[in-house]
């Protein structure tokens, strides 16, 4: 199962990364580094369960200042909490403005104008 995570109302210079924990946080995997612009892609372990549990971390790369950081593991940094889950596979816009995970929807065929895609004549 496939996650992808980008940020929406994100700093216009910045990296950022993010951890993913299963339901009883005792594994996680991460991605460090991210551009702002970039995309994260987490490859769930079969038998982990959804919503998952997330870390962030936004920060200027040049200096190091923290632009934002939000824990959803509550034994980790406790005056950054905040219970912020991936619901389910797919892709995602995090959108900082609002704090929650935005569903990427991916477009229909007819939707970019393909109409007879796959017909044959």
């Amino acid at each position: 199962m496939l996650v992808t995570v980008s940020l929406k109302n994100a700093p216009s210079s910045c990296e950022w990364q993010m951890a993913v924990y299963d339901q009883a946080e005792t594994a996680h995997i991460s991605q460090y580094g991210v551009r702002c612009d970039g995309k994260a892609i987490y490859d769930i372990p079969a038998g982990w369960e959804f919503p998952l549990k997330v870390d962030i971390l936004i920060y200027d790369p040049a200096t190091y200042t923290l632009y934002y950081r939000i824990h959803s593991t509550s034994d980790h940094f406790p005056q950054y909490h905040k219970d912020i889950f991936i619901p389910d596979p797919g892709s995602y816009y995090f959108n900082l403005a609002t704090e929650k995970f935005e569903k990427i929807l991916e477009p229909t065929f007819s939707e970019l104008g393909i109409e007879n895609f796959g017909k044959v004549s």
